[in-house]
This record gives C-alpha cells, sequence and structure tokens, in this order.
C-alpha cells in the first residue's frame, strides 16, 4: 500500500498533512505525528556562551561568516534561535540565551528539511519500518529520505492480571 504524495515541508497533522495520508492506509491504525526541524551541526567548531547573552564566541579558527549567514536558524540545547549578525569569530543572536552556560558546546543550524516522528498508537509489538521513495519532480543539491527506528514496540500484557 502506498500513501499518497506527501510534501516535503507537510505539516505533523490537520489537512494534507503526513498523519492523515498515513491514517488513509488501512495497515496503519492510529498514529501520532511530530514534525522538527532537521539539523546539522556546524563542522569543526565549537563555541561558548552565556546564559543571558546574545553573543556566541567561536573557540576554534573556521570563518562564521563562510558557515553561517543573517537569519538562520541555530540550535543551541534545547533553545532556537535566529542569528542577527555574524562576523568571522562571533555569532549575535536576535534574542537571549537562557540555557546554562557553555564553553564547548556543538552548534547546529537547520538543514532546511524537516524529520517526522510517527508513533503507531494502535499497534502492539514491533512494527515493520515505513518505506519513503522519492516521488515525481524529486529534486534539489541533496534531497534524502532516511527511515529511522527511534524505539522498538512493547510486546502485549500476558499472564494472569488481578484487579
Amino acid at each position: 500500500e502506498t500513501t499518497e504524495p506527501i510534501d516535503h515541508d507537510a505539516p505533523a497533522d490537520g489537512m494534507n498533512s503526513v498523519e492523515s495520508k498515513l491514517k488513509r492506509l488501512s495497515t496503519i491504525g492510529d498514529v501520532s505525528v511530530d514534525r522538527y526541524l532537521s539539523k546539522v551541526p556546524i563542522r569543526n567548531e565549537l563555541f561558548t556562551i552565556n546564559t543571558g547573552e546574545h553573543i556566541l564566541q567561536r573557540m576554534g579558527a573556521i570563518d562564521l561568516t563562510a558557515a553561517l549567514s543573517i537569519s538562520d536558524i541555530i540550535f543551541i540545547g534545547e533553545e532556537v534561535h535566529d542569528i542577527a549578525a555574524v562576523t568571522v569569530s562571533t555569532v549575535t543572536l536576535n534574542d537571549t540565551y537562557n540555557g546554562p552556560p557553555a564553553n564547548g558546546a556543538i552548534i547546529y543550524k537547520w538543514a532546511y528539511g524537516y524529520e517526522w516522528v510517527v508513533t503507531f498508537t494502535s499497534h502492539v509489538g514491533k512494527q515493520s519500518l515505513l518505506v519513503g521513495s522519492p516521488s515525481e519532480s524529486w529534486a534539489g543539491s541533496n534531497p534524502t529520505i532516511n527511515i529511522f527506528r527511534i524505539r522498538e514496540g512493547l510486546q502485549p500484557l500476558s499472564g494472569t492480571l488481578q484487579l
């Protein structure tokens, strides 16, 4: 069974979402879908940042203007920030960093794609992986589809139960 084409930027739920297209398949059952921005680490560089500040300082020697641009989305721990300015050695954020101070932090930038986490809520036990395949007009400089198992399904309860 195959879904209708799913847009590269489809929402997790709602109209034309990954969830709505998966639910139309007879073998899927109930699912829950979450969508996240995909991310990639800024290569060969570590950063220093302090709580309550707007500026990241590089620890190494790469030219940050070659790796980052104004308006890029970056991830510092669990926080998401937009870049206001970039110099050779610093990054200025549009807002304040509220996480713990970090020395040697790995910073991630948006990889211009999305990750969907699909949870099968009505199935029991290990489920087969979904199979992703390119559709018509598959193009771009580096498009990929990867499928990973995040966690194994749980086996059904068995034995004697007493209430």
